[in-house]
């Protein structure tokens, strides 16, 4: 048996849509069971930028930077506004750890998918690893301490 060869079910716009949805399903799961939530954190910003890079039909490196690092934002924030338990300083430091461990996974991973084909060139990769680096710095900067001394039932 035979696949219909007219069209795809598999569309490259749709992609982010698709990161985006892994990204929510992660947020839910931390919600209902923190500790794997938290702990797949890092797991799934790689698997977002492994995604991105790979399938998604976007024109520009900044572009793919800017997407992922939207994701990964999102995904940091839903965890700080809907994690269970108590948010002290002490869980802000560990998610925040977490965070950057994923973007520093994600950041290799687009490092890998850019190695593996000849665009961009290496002057606009370099540029979207500087904005990678600002876009995470201002993050950090913005939502470094958000939903500290809130506290959710588990």
């Amino acid at each position: 048996m035979t696949f219909p060869s007219r069209g795809s079910a598999f569309r490259p716009a749709l992609v982010p849509f698709w990161a985006g949805g892994v990204v929510a399903a992660n947020v839910v799961l931390n919600q209902y069971g923190a500790p794997p939530g938290l702990l797949f954190a890092p797991l799934v910003a790689a698997f977002v930028a492994w995604l991105l890079a790979r399938f998604a039909s976007l024109p520009s490196p900044y572009l793919l930077v800017g997407c992922c690092m939207g994701l990964l934002s999102l995904q940091d924030v839903g965890f700080k506004l809907t994690g269970g338990g108590e948010h002290d300083l002490e869980g802000q430091g560990a998610m925040n750890v977490l965070f950057v461990f994923g973007a520093a996974l994600a950041a290799g991973v687009l490092l890998w998918q850019w190695g593996r084909c000849p665009i961009p060139p290496w002057p606009h990769r370099a540029g979207a690893l500087l904005v990678w680096a600002l876009l995470l710095g201002l993050h950090l900067t913005l939502f470094g301490y958000m939903g500290l001394g809130t506290s959710h039932p588990l």
